[in-house]
Parts: C-alpha cells; structure tokens; sequence
C-alpha cells in the first residue's frame, strides 16, 4: 500500500475525484460541485500518494442537523458531503483513514462538543456505522442517484 498524506486540499482539487467516484453518470468537463463549496468555512480534505495523487476526498462545512430534537440545539453541527475514494484504492480502509483524519482535525478546530452528519447513500451506511455513526429519520430517495438516510456522530472538543 502506499504511503498516504491527509491533507486540507482546495474546492479545485478535490472536484475530479468526487466527480468521477459519485457523479459518473455527469456528462465530460462537467463537475460536482456543491453550493457550499465555496463558502469561507467550508473545509475539504483528502489524502494523497507521494506522487500527490488525490486517492480520497471529503468536504465539510456548518450545516444545521435536520432533526433538532436529537441534539442540544446549541451544539455546533458539521456535515460531511462528497466522501469519495478513487475506484483503485476503495477496499483498503481509506475512508476510515480519512474520517479519522478529519475528525482529529475538527476536534482541534472547534472548541465545543460537536457533531458530524451526512446524508449516506444507502450502500454506505455500513460504513458509517463502523465508524460510531447512527441513522435519524427514514430513508429517502436523491433523484439520479438512489437511497440515502441522515446519520450522525458526535465528536468531543480538546480538554481546556
């Protein structure tokens, strides 16, 4: 296996990958790109090769939880969007990698307990639930491109 780097990378960088993993179906030079992505707290990160291959990428940013009730309404909530991991390098637990790199990475960042959510494509929610993930509310279909369902984790702040 290769030698990974987790790095804060750039909207620019991280659109071919999330592109051609989650958007396949997109016509040529045409890129996912999400409204938030441009936004000043809007984070993305991935890992890369030594030969600075992008093989992972995710992107973060502040976004209310969809079911309030399930959280104290103060606590500061982050959703994770366009997780993707090159189609050569899926199986090897990457993703792990990556979640686990970015959390580390929120928890210095924000100085209160917070919560990563995402709205998980239904062949992922194992996935997630590995990794401490439980689901809110019922299934719900993404036009063209299938099944997803609301799930969460929190994540402690640095002791002061």
């Amino acid at each position: 296996m290769h030698e990974l780097t987790f790095n804060e990378l750039s909207c620019e960088e991280i659109l071919p990958l999330r592109t051609r993993i989650l958007r396949p179906h997109f016509s040529p030079n045409t890129f996912a790109h999400f409204a938030e992505d441009e936004l000043s707290q809007t984070l993305h990160f991935g890992l890369s090769t030594p030969e600075h291959e992008i093989v992972a990428v995710a992107t973060i940013f502040p976004q209310k939880f969809p079911y309030p009730t399930e959280y104290d309404p103060s606590t500061t909530a982050l959703q994770l969007r366009g997780m993707a991991v090159d189609a050569s390098f899926q199986n090897r637990g990457l993703g792990k990698t990556l979640v686990e790199g970015m959390l580390a990475e929120l928890t210095l960042r924000f100085p209160v307990d917070s919560i990563l959510w995402c709205r998980a494509r239904q062949s992922a929610v194992g996935f997630y639930a590995r990794l401490g993930f439980h689901t809110s509310g019922a299934p719900f279909d993404v036009a063209d491109i299938g099944q997803h369902i609301v799930m969460s984790r929190g994540f402690l702040a640095m002791p002061s």
